[in-house]
């Protein structure tokens, strides 16, 4: 008889485990730095950034070196491209290690210029960028291109930064006393 009534489904049953976390926002919880914190708002803020470019990187992308070789990889949008999008992670990188964005008094000829390396490519030249970053007021900075090559064994100078640039972070090395010394890394969000 009961041969010719379809079987019927199990009822699906109460999870009595739940795994969401809910947080009430009066609550006191822990932050960074206390163990009894009640978070208030966030904002997000904004500033400008002057981008420059030196007559040196000019000339050099325009009509290659001295000598008449061209410099092919060093067209100004990609420089542009290097530079936005380490922008956050070089202002990080200063607040740790100070040294890299230039704060008046301003001496142009011992001022901190640093190198940014784009290495998302698998291209053995890669782009270097020699860039000085100049406060200028609470919500701007001055960024100025000095010269740009894509080539494998740029030179650079102690104690100078370098941000290498890869497809998921940011990496900052310091030439000191002639050595390449990592120092850390970020990731891109």
């Amino acid at each position: 008889m009961n041969e010719d009534k379809p079987k019927r489904e199990k009822r699906k049953r109460i999870i009595k485990n739940i795994d969401v976390e809910i947080l009430d926002p009066e609550a006191y919880r822990d932050n960074i730095c206390s163990l009894n914190a009640k978070f208030i708002t966030n904002y997000d803020l904004t500033f400008k950034t002057n981008l420059f470019k030196d007559k040196h990187y000019n000339s050099r992308k325009d009509f290659g070196e001295d000598d008449g070789r061209a410099r092919n990889g060093i067209d100004e949008e990609s420089v542009c491209k290097l530079i936005e999008i380490t922008l956050l992670h070089v202002l990080h990188y200063s607040m740790r290690y100070g040294s890299i964005i230039n704060y008046p008094p301003f001496h142009p000829k011992t001022s901190a210029r640093i190198v940014l390396q784009d290495k998302t490519t698998d291209e053995k030249d890669f782009l270097n960028v020699a860039v000085e970053y100049h406060y200028e007021d609470l919500n701007s900075f001055e960024v100025t291109i000095w010269t740009a090559m894509a080539i494998e064994n740029f030179r650079y100078r102690d104690p100078q930064y370098i941000v290498e640039l890869y497809s998921d972070k940011t990496v900052l090395k310091q030439k000191e006393r002639g050595k390449i010394n990592y120092k850390m890394e970020l990731e891109l969000k």
